[in-house]
Order: structure tokens, then C-alpha cells, then sequence
């Protein structure tokens, strides 16, 4: 492997936002919705990580993904195996946020939203399950 220079890492990693994009919007209708859907239900994490460890759980899952992903496509490129990163860094916090709402219920706002962001992040990573077997099978 050979080592990039600054100015060459920040082009690759451009490029890969940029090809990631593109796949984004040539993927279904319901991808995109459901991308917004995981957008507005974990940016809330945001707020309650000044406060709350179990969203500074999530937080630390969303920034490790926004960071490797692109490298993972600069370097593998745009397909099916790019859910890897949510995987790899959103088992975690679900992990967390469910142990939480389930230790605790819906007793407040701050539980309720957990439990929406548990569920999200559940559901992504069956999705993220799914398309990272299809890949590594050589199936579409």
C-alpha cells in the first residue's frame, strides 16, 4: 500500500463522498427515505450527549461511521459492503441504548427518543447484516 500525501487523502476521501452520493441517489426511493428517517431520529444524540452517556455512545457511532466510511469507499469503493461500518460501530451503542430503555422503560422524553434510536439503529444494522452477507457471498 502506498502512502498519500495530505493533499491526495483529502481528494480521495472528496471522492468517495462523492461516490458514496452518487450511490445514495441511485439507490430506491425507500433507501433515501429511510436515511432520512435515520438522520432525524440519531441527530438528537447531539443535544443529549452533554448529559446522557448512552448518547455519547451513539454519538461516538456516528462520527467513527461519517470517518471510515468514506475511506472504506476511497479504498473499496461504493457497494454493498460499505454497511461494514455500521456494524462495526453502531452494534455498540445499540447495545447500549436498549440495555438502557430496558433497565428504565419510557420514563422520560430522553428514554423514548432512546428507544427510537435503538430501534433505528437495530433495524440498519439487519439491513447493513444483510447487504454485507450479500456482498461477501458474490450474490446482488
Amino acid at each position: 500500500m502506498q502512502a498519500l500525501t495530505k493533499s491526495e487523502l483529502f481528494a480521495k476521501l472528496n471522492e468517495a463522498n462523492q461516490i458514496s452520493q452518487a450511490y445514495i441517489d441511485a439507490s430506491p426511493q425507500w433507501v433515501q427515505v429511510w436515511i432520512l428517517i435515520m438522520t432525524l431520529s440519531l441527530l438528537p444524540a447531539f443535544i443529549f450527549a452533554f448529559r446522557k452517556s448512552e448518547a455519547r455512545w451513539i454519538v461516538m457511532g456516528l462520527l467513527q461511521t461519517v470517518v471510515f466510511t468514506p475511506m472504506l469507499i476511497a479504498t473499496a469503493g461504493a457497494s454493498k459492503f460499505w454497511g461494514i461500518t455500521h456494524l462495526l460501530f453502531w452494534t455498540g451503542p445499540m447495545v447500549v441504548s436498549a440495555s438502557a430503555v430496558l433497565r428504565q422503560g419510557f420514563s422520560s422524553l430522553y428514554y423514548r427518543w432512546l428507544a427510537l434510536a435503538a430501534a433505528v439503529m437495530a433495524a440498519s444494522l439487519v439491513f447493513d447484516a444483510v447487504d454485507v452477507a450479500k456482498f461477501l457471498l458474490g450474490s446482488s
